[in-house]
């Protein structure tokens, strides 16, 4: 037997990916998995790859064996890569999943989460997978610039909510408020009602003349 014919009945290689933050339980259980899917597709698993206390948020210099994986992929020493779920390969959302999923098709390699088994219909080859896999990443960016929109309006407005509260224009009326509405209706009943000056009406309610003067100015102008 030839060295063709022999390599059409090797088992393909695989390759683990397990990453663990540092707030995180033991990969174990998530390990026994993926070298579970791999027997069962008949994958020879070429290594298990791990990277700890990082986060899949973080700059992909300091995903280490991530980066080695690709390299592998790309020289064509592994057919997939097997996590335990898509999250454990990146957290920052569809567009980066899809282009990474892009490059490594390129290269002829397949991702795989045990988890989200649904990702096997994505690896479909040549120009029809590409196109599909564009046009997935379109709807998942104007999805995320959607949610991005919706949070920054949420944003703007609590920001504009906290601000009128602490005008007191919104919500029960504060102390202060209610005290100086108060005070106002005082000093326009004794200055229409009983004709006081506003000297008068300044000692009686234990305030200033020009205070008492002002405030019923304001009220009469409807401020």
């Amino acid at each position: 037997m030839d060295k063709m014919s022999e390599s059409m009945f090797m088992p393909e290689k695989a390759a683990i990916y397990i990453r663990v933050s540092t707030d995180e339980q033991n990969p174990k259980n998530e390990l026994e998995d993926c070298i579970q899917l791999c027997k069962t597709r008949g994958w020879k698993i070429e290594g298990i790859y791990e990277d700890k206390g990082i986060s899949a948020y973080k700059d992909k210099s300091k995903q280490v064996n991530k980066q080695i994986l690709m390299e592998k992929a790309r020289k064509g020493e592994i057919k997939h890569i097997v996590v335990w779920a898509i999250d454990r390969w990146t957290r920052k959302g569809g567009v980066e999943l899809l282009t990474e999923l892009n490059i490594l098709l390129s290269y002829g390699c397949q991702l795989h989460s045990v988890k989200e088994q649904w990702l096997d219909e994505l690896n479909i080859p040549g120009e029809i997978g590409v196109h599909v896999r564009n046009f997935l990443t379109g709807i998942v960016g104007w999805i995320a610039k959607l949610e991005s929109i919706k949070i920054s309006e949420r944003v703007k407005a609590s920001i504009a909510f906290k601000k009128a509260k602490s005008e007191g224009k919104v919500g029960r009326p504060t102390i202060e408020k209610k005290k100086g509405n108060k005070i106002i209706k005082e000093i326009v009943r004794l200055r229409e009602k009983e004709r006081m000056s506003f000297g008068q009406i300044a000692k009686k309610l234990k305030i200033g003349k020009t205070t008492a003067y002002e405030k019923y100015i304001a009220f009469k102008k409807g401020d």
